[in-house]
C-alpha cells in the first residue's frame, strides 16, 4: 500500500518541480523588469537566493542607470551573501557604498564589507591576513559611523579578532619553547605581553617568566663570547618579573635561573680574568726572550768587532 501511495507521491512532486522549473525560466526569459522584479523579491523572502540572485543579475543591467538599480544592487549582493560567496559578496559590499555613498543602504553595507572579512577569517592558529583586514575594517567604520547602531557590535567584534590574534601569539610563543627555539621564545614572549597589554594576568606572569627561562636556556646554548651579555638578560629579565611577581607562582624557580645565572656570569668573568692574565704573563715571557735574543747580538758584535 506504501509503495501506491508513494509512486504518485513522487510522480506529483516531479511534476510540480518541472512546472516550477519552467515558470522561473518563462520569467528569467522575459524582458518585463517588473514582472522579474516582483518575481525576484518574491523568491528572495522564500529564501530561494539562488533563483532570486538569477533574476537580479539580469535586472542590474536591465535597471542601469535607473533609480531602482541601486535597490537591485542591494538585493543582488545578499543573494550573493546568503548562498556563502562570502569573497564575491565582500566585493559588492564595498563596491555598494563606493558606488551609492549616500544611500539609505551605504551604511550598512559598510559594515556588512567589514563582517565578510570578519567570517571568512581564518582559525586562530592560520592565516591571519582576514583577520588583522576585519579589524582594520572595523575600526574604519566606527571612524567614518561613530554614531551608528552596528559600532558597539564592531567593537565587539574588533576585540573577538584581537582575541584570536593574542591566542595565536600566545600559542605560537608556546610552541617556540616547546621546540627549543630559545631565541625565538625569548621575543616572541616579550612581543606578546608588548602587543597585547590586555592580556589576563594569568598568562602575563607565565609569558615574563617563560622569558626568564628562554633567556637562560638561550645564554647557555651560545658561544663563549656571547654567554656573559646572554646570561645578563636573564638576570633583567628576572628582575622585571621579580618586580612585578615578589610572590608571583614562579618566583622561586625564577630566583634560581637568576642564581645560576649570577655564578655562570662569575665564572666566565672569572675565566676571561685568567686568560688576560695568561695572554700578559705570556707577552712578558716574550717580550724578556726578544730583550734577551737583542742582548746576545749586541754581545755577539762587540765580539766581532774586537
Amino acid at each position: 500500500m506504501s509503495k501506491n501511495i508513494t509512486k504518485p507521491l513522487i510522480v506529483l512532486l516531479l511534476a510540480l518541480f518541472v512546472a516550477s522549473c519552467s515558470k522561473f525560466n518563462k520569467v528569467l526569459k522575459s524582458n518585463d523588469t517588473e514582472v522579474k522584479y516582483e518575481a525576484a523579491m518574491k523568491y528572495y523572502k522564500k529564501k530561494d537566493y539562488f533563483k532570486a540572485g538569477q533574476l537580479f543579475d539580469d535586472l542590474l543591467q536591465m535597471y542601469r542607470g535607473t533609480l531602482r538599480a541601486e535597490e537591485v544592487y542591494y538585493y543582488y549582493t545578499y543573494c550573493k551573501y546568503h548562498m556563502l560567496e562570502l569573497p564575491v559578496a565582500a566585493f559588492h559590499f564595498k563596491n555598494f557604498y563606493e558606488t551609492y555613498p549616500n544611500s539609505q543602504y551605504a551604511e550598512e553595507c559598510f559594515f556588512m564589507y567589514a563582517y565578510c572579512n570578519y567570517v571568512e577569517a581564518y582559525p586562530y592558529n592560520l592565516d591571519p591576513t582576514y583577520t588583522y583586514k576585519a579589524i582594520d575594517e572595523f575600526q574604519l567604520f566606527v571612524n567614518v559611523y561613530p554614531n551608528s547602531k552596528y559600532v558597539a557590535r564592531c567593537n565587539d567584534l574588533i576585540d573577538e579578532c584581537r582575541a584570536r590574534l593574542q591566542k595565536k601569539a600566545y600559542e605560537g610563543a608556546k610552541l617556540y619553547y616547546k621546540i627549543e627555539d630559545y631565541k625565538a621564545a625569548y621575543v616572541a614572549f616579550k612581543n606578546l605581553i608588548a602587543d597585547y597589554p590586555d592580556l589576563d594576568e594569568k598568562r602575563k606572569e607565565e609569558a615574563t617568566f617563560v622569558i626568564v627561562k628562554s633567556a637562560y636556556k638561550y645564554a647557555e646554548q651560545s658561544i663563549d663570547t656571547k654567554k656573559e651579555e646572554r646570561f645578563g638578560l636573564a638576570l633583567k629579565a628576572y628582575t622585571v618579573y621579580a618586580e612585578e611577581y615578589a610572590k608571583g607562582l614562579y618566583i622561586e624557580e625564577a630566583k634560581s635561573l637568576s642564581v645560576r645565572a649570577e655564578e655562570q656570569i662569575k665564572k666566565i668573568q672569572i675565566a676571561i680574568a685568567e686568560a688576560k692574565a695568561k695572554a700578559e704573563e705570556l707577552r712578558r715571557i716574550a717580550k724578556e726572550k726578544e730583550e734577551q735574543r737583542k742582548a746576545e747580538q749586541e754581545k755577539n758584535k762587540e765580539k766581532q768587532v774586537n
